[in-house]
């Protein structure tokens, strides 16, 4: 409805007086960081803009942003080590505790955390920020694939740089091609029988946003209701596809299917027990690719996030490829 909580400028301006910037949205979008004090309808418009079409993420970063004002003046000790607070980040530690108590996937945890009171959502955060290592530490064990079959040695097989377009001029100029290439609208062909193939390996497909239900590709349900050149199935793939918004990420996601299909395909024992979700693997593949470039930050990647994701969009297909197969091993070999 547009409307916000009376708190959320004071609370925003509580945490930005004490030298922390705020990222209310994708850590990946360096204009979705709050560094200055703003009102209320800017903040809202800020969370609206960087969380679009999910009005229930839309609602709790709101409420976080509330709690973390209290918080970092009730218990500052909790923040010395963030130079700035990722709201977006913070909600998929909540997410995380939620799925280990129900034992959910990440969307219905969600949903689950949604239907929360708020003095319990308030609870989950306090016990979230004072274990905070703990919290990121349940965070990737909730991530962690779980496989069937044999493992061929993926570590050795690695995408080659002929598959990169011919058209890409120098080497040297690919930095400037690339975000231009992906800013285009994505290059879908053969994306879905690429799909197909990823539903018969693993439980189902989350494609895009990783905690939206409607987000998700079910493998039993398509495969009993549909085939591979239906109408409806091409019709289904390409709407979630279109529900990215951003151009540049949408070709990511594109680019993730079809290295995704070429690991499974090289790989024909291989068999994921769990849903893949392009969303997980596209950060991992961003911070692995940042820290192999840059080892000396290892522990401090969470300053570094927005220069990652710019550093990865800016990469050939190749190294693209690549990335999301080191996501998928580090997944499967926690």
């Amino acid at each position: 409805m547009g409307k916000y909580d009376i708190n959320l400028e004071q609370s925003a301006t509580e945490i930005l007086v004490r030298q922390r910037s705020l990222t209310v949205g994708r850590a990946y979008s360096g204009k979705a960081t709050l560094r200055r004090p703003a009102d209320s309808a800017e903040i809202l418009e800020t969370v609206r803009s960087f969380n679009p079409n999910e009005v229930g993420q839309q609602i709790v970063i709101q409420e976080l942003i509330v709690y973390l004002g209290m918080l970092i003046k009730e218990s500052p000790e909790w923040f010395a080590d963030m130079h700035t607070i990722r709201v977006g980040h913070i909600l998929q530690l909540l997410i995380a505790k939620q799925k280990r108590t129900s034992g959910s996937p990440l969307d219905q945890a969600f949903n689950e955390l949604l239907a929360l009171p708020p003095h319990r959502i308030l609870q989950m955060l306090r016990e979230t920020l004072e274990n905070y290592e703990t919290s990121q530490t349940q965070l990737g064990e909730v991530e962690n694939l779980h496989y069937e079959g044999e493992l061929r040695e993926l570590r050795s097989a690695r995408f080659p740089a002929s598959m990169d377009p011919a058209d890409r001029g120098g080497a040297e100029d690919w930095q400037r091609v690339a975000r231009t290439r992906r800013q285009r609208r994505p290059r879908k062909r053969g994306v879905l029988r690429r799909v197909w193939l990823l539903l018969g390996r693993c439980r189902g497909l989350m494609i895009g946003e990783k905690i939206n239900s409607k987000r998700r590709i079910d493998s039993d349900a398509v495969y009993a209701q549909m085939t591979s050149g239906e109408q409806t199935f091409k019709l289904h793939v390409n709407h979630l596809l279109n529900k990215i918004q951003a151009p540049v990420y949408r070709q990511l996601t594109v680019e993730t299917l079809r290295a995704l299909a070429s690991i499974f395909k090289d790989n024909p024992e291989l068999r994921i027990d769990d849903t893949l979700y392009t969303d997980i693997l596209i950060g991992h593949a961003v911070r692995l690719s940042w820290l192999q470039q840059h080892p000396e930050h290892q522990d401090r990647y969470e300053e570094m996030v927005s220069l990652a994701w710019q550093s990865f969009y800016q990469l050939p297909p190749h190294r693209v490829a690549n990335g999301i197969l080191d996501a998928l091993i580090h997944l499967l070999n926690p």
